[in-house]
């Protein structure tokens, strides 16, 4: 992360938070209550359509889908709310609620609930200070990984139901298009969700999504 863009913050009094991917929604929401703090005009902009999941983020319903010309500076998120995190604890800043909650929603939906080989007792020590400090970790935990819209489930049904197995089985295959998701009201980041619960099937290695095109 680099450091001297909270320089140019200083200098600017309109900011604009630009998302490009949805795994930075997480560090642009601690960085929206952030700024607002700093008594900064914010203004978020993700041209995506925000997932379901993503909604119980503070601030996410202020997301705009087109750029704000009128923005003093722009910021393109491309660290997690843990550098972001670790950069404002090492300024004394207060943490509220807000920020806490966002860190603790990347910590949830990164670590797959804390299954993931890669969770060590760093990821546990920031939990618990996320924890402390207000954040609502049973609905970071219900939206990124219970609650599912009825797009979602329809897509998955009709996604396993066409499922191919390929060579002896250790492949799992996935066909989509916009017909598709059209039908079903669901998203390209949904078809890559439920594609993984292929790998139940302990002979599964591989699994491969194929989108057909108009």
């Amino acid at each position: 992360m680099d450091k001297n863009l909270f320089v140019k913050v200083e200098e600017n009094k309109h900011i604009e938070i630009v998302v490009q991917q949805e795994e930075f929604l997480f560090s642009a929401s601690l960085l929206y209550s952030y700024l607002l703090t700093l008594h900064k005009k914010v203004s978020l902009f993700y041209g995506e359509k925000v997932d379901y999941k993503f909604t119980f983020l503070p601030w996410i319903d202020k997301i705009k889908t087109t750029p704000t010309p009128s923005a003093d500076f722009k910021i393109v998120v491309d660290f997690s709310a843990k550098e972001l995190f670790e950069y404002l604890e090492s300024l004394n800043i207060k943490i509220n609620k807000k920020m806490a909650t966002a860190l603790c929603g990347e910590l949830v939906y990164k670590s797959k609930n804390f299954l993931s080989d890669e969770v060590d007792g760093i990821t546990f020590a920031l939990l618990s200070k996320s924890i402390e400090f207000g954040a609502e970790y049973k609905t970071c935990k219900d939206y990124l990984l219970l609650h599912k819209p009825l797009s979602y489930l329809r897509l998955k049904a009709k996604m396993l139901d066409s499922m191919v197995l390929k060579k002896d089985a250790t492949i799992a295959e996935f066909v989509i298009n916009d017909e598709l998701l059209t039908q079903t009201g669901a998203t390209v980041w949904m078809a890559h969700e439920i594609a993984q619960e292929a790998y139940a099937l302990p002979y599964v290695k591989k699994i491969k999504i194929i989108k057909e095109y108009n």
